[in-house]
């Protein structure tokens, strides 16, 4: 009796998800389904942070996360809220005021647990401001050129764990799970910027799959699972100045200054 339960519980459960993706591709365009997607991804991602965010509450210690990295991830998506309204795409702007109410928590918490209150209208009423004047006033040309800019200084954090994870060797500086999302993510994103013909819009997103991808190629040559006599490693250890460390390097040796430098360095 239980094996037929189960059995009619898988059925349908087959007949709800054919039910659901025959709603959506009959229902919608490439444009609204990679839309939903890539909304889901980004809405997804900015929840992150929360465990790393509770614990280090609970520790009254948040090593790895900074108050700068918050405050440009609000001000980038302060300027997609503005140009999503713009051109009235929920898309746009529908993610990204998630990502102002989350990272407005998660820097709060962080400036709580850092300074203790000396910072809260010092980033908090600036960065309200800022998100009137882009929604009232600010032209869609100004909204798009500005989170484009924005959003790729804050993308560009992510080469300092790439290059640790070079110098040592070691995978552990990069998130994979993370790494895989955020570029299935983007690459939707890019699709769908050159879709509703938003060209500048595609350019953080371009940018932002393409360092992703690189974080995953890294993670996969510490594991082994590319040779390690690499041109594409031995080109990206020169762009990233870093030196050949595993043979002889102190910090190899000594795990526990290791654990330190991730602490201090991990964005």
């Amino acid at each position: 009796m239980a094996s037929k339960i189960k059995i009619k519980n898988k059925t349908k459960n087959n007949k709800l998800f054919y039910y659901l993706f025959q709603f959506l591709f009959r229902n919608m365009g490439l444009k609204q389904i990679l839309g939903l997607l890539g909304s889901i991804l980004n809405i997804s991602l900015q929840l992150s942070p929360i465990p790393e965010i509770y614990n280090g509450f609970k520790r009254m210690d948040i090593k790895s996360l900074t108050i700068s990295y918050f405050v440009v991830g609000i001000t980038q998506g302060i300027f997609w809220i503005g140009y999503g309204l713009n051109i009235s795409d929920i898309v746009v702007y529908g993610p990204n005021i998630t990502i102002y109410a989350l990272f407005t928590i998660y820097l709060n918490v962080t400036i709580y647990v850092k300074v203790r209150y000396k910072l809260f209208f010092l980033t908090n009423i600036p960065l309200a401001i800022l998100c009137y004047f882009s929604c009232e006033y600010f032209s869609s040309s100004i909204n798009v050129v500005s989170a484009t800019i924005v959003s790729i200084f804050w993308q560009t954090t992510n080469v300092e764990t790439m290059r640790l994870a070079l110098k040592h060797h070691d995978s552990a500086y990069i998130n994979l799970l993370l790494s895989i999302v955020t570029f299935c993510c983007f690459v939707i994103m890019a699709i769908y910027s050159l879709l509703i013909d938003a060209y500048v819009m595609f350019i953080p997103y371009f940018y932002g799959s393409i360092l992703n991808f690189i974080n995953i190629y890294i993670y996969c040559w510490c594991q082994n699972k590319i040779s390690r006599n690499n041109c594409f490693i031995n080109l990206l250890s020169s762009l990233l100045k870093v030196e050949d460390t595993y043979e002889n390097d102190k910090d190899i040796k000594n795990p526990e200054f290791m654990k330190d430098e991730k602490n201090n360095n991990l964005i």
